[in-house]
């Protein structure tokens, strides 16, 4: 029987795992136009655009071709720029 902190456990691993994949798939693939942040835990990570695109327009894009992620202008009130989270 798996306990709950093994589950857990486990489950930071693969996270971490695909974080790790998917930073490197970002920068390998698309040279430095998205910028993949680690996640500190969970699934969910930030993509910042290194091409001046609007990320609304971008996200329909890609939500149209399949791809699960919004962008952060949906979830502000107000248009944050890059370092103003800290």
């Amino acid at each position: 029987m798996v306990t709950s902190g093994h589950h857990v456990r486990s489950m930071r691993q693969t996270y971490a795992e695909r974080m790790d994949a998917l930073a490197e798939a970002a920068s390998r693939r698309l040279g430095g136009l998205l910028e993949v942040v680690p996640a500190a835990s969970g699934m969910r990570t930030i993509g910042w655009l290194n091409t001046g695109e609007k990320d609304v327009g971008l996200a329909e894009r890609a939500r149209a071709r399949g791809l699960e992620l919004a962008a952060l202008l949906e979830f502000t009130l107000r248009h944050f720029q890059r370092g103003q989270f800290s």
